[in-house]
């Protein structure tokens, strides 16, 4: 598709969108048709990676670095915040 020509779904996104809308501004740089089109595959080919369905073990393994390993050392620093206070009011309040 040449950067002239938009689809209904681009014109749709580029209402919407106002970043989109000035990147469409932007003037045409001349490529290599050749560079364009190695351009094209690797990006065609790295949002095919994207779209595919991760495996469960990638799945849990986000989840983990997203949610257990951030909520265990927050609650890891919460008991220890608390022994040192209660330790704190038994050397200097008894």
């Amino acid at each position: 598709m040449s950067p002239t020509t938009t689809s209904k779904r681009s014109e749709g996104t580029l209402e919407g969108d106002p970043l989109l809308a000035r990147l469409a501004d932007l003037p045409a740089v001349p490529v290599d048709p050749a560079a364009a089109e190695a351009l094209r595959r690797s990006a065609r080919a790295e949002l095919l990676e994207r779209a595919t369905p991760r495996p469960l073990f990638a799945r849990l393994s986000l989840a983990w670095s997203n949610v257990g390993l951030p909520a265990l050392l927050a609650a890891s620093g919460a008991a220890y915040t608390w022994s040192s206070i209660q330790l704190m009011r038994r050397i200097f309040l008894s």
